[in-house]
């Protein structure tokens, strides 16, 4: 069923290319106030890292790195369960499949980066100061902010948690010669579904 619903997802990477549909959203409030502090003048602010043109750069590198993993997978799933006469043709079959596999999970990492870079810079400011003349519930806006937050630190945890297992595995000799040891993969692995629980529950 996994490689089945590849079909569908590559397709939606394609479009996300075209129409930009995976261009990240703004945080929730990213307007800043003026500071008479010079260090604070000469720090980028928020809005202009989130700008339209990085976003899109971001939303570009997150679909382009998928049209490429989908079919890198597919074509690994396909030659380690192609039928094979000899033992010979299965052996080089095993090795298209590892090395397909490999750059799959290079592409899924340089998803994984990207996504962490934009998980950062998305993250809603909180030492902004609400403008007062906006008819904005302060607290109802606080609020909506720390949830936001607490969703965005959560969603970068599960990320990091990714990096080891995605790169560990993007090395197409990772089963001969392991980069990091299987307990610590499957540890990162197991930790990161549980986080995605909890997450769901936010």
């Amino acid at each position: 069923a996994r490689y089945v619903t590849r079909l569908v997802e590559w397709p939606t990477a394609l479009e996300a290319v075209w129409h930009d549909s995976w261009m990240p959203a703004a945080a929730i409030g990213t307007t800043t106030t003026t500071s008479t502090n010079k260090e604070d003048d000469s720090s980028p602010a928020k809005e202009e890292l989130l700008s339209s043109r990085t976003r899109r750069r971001i939303g570009q590198c997150l679909a382009w790195s998928m049209v490429a993993y989908y079919p890198a997978e597919l074509a690994a799933f396909g030659h380690w369960k192609a039928p094979s006469s000899s033992t010979t043709r299965t052996r080089s079959s095993n090795q298209w499949a590892a090395q397909y596999s490999a750059w799959s999970c290079k592409a899924w990492l340089v998803y994984i980066l990207v996504d962490l870079l934009q998980g950062y810079l998305a993250l809603p400011d909180s030492t902004e100061q609400h403008d007062e003349s906006d008819d904005v519930d302060p607290q109802s806006l606080t609020a909506a902010k720390d949830t936001a937050r607490r969703k965005q630190y959560v969603q970068l945890a599960r990320n990091l948690l990714y990096v080891l297992p995605a790169y560990h595995w993007s090395r197409s000799d990772w089963d001969r010669k392991p980069w990091g040891s299987t307990t610590s993969v499957y540890g990162c692995m197991m930790v990161e579904a549980l986080l995605s629980l909890y997450q769901s529950t936010l």
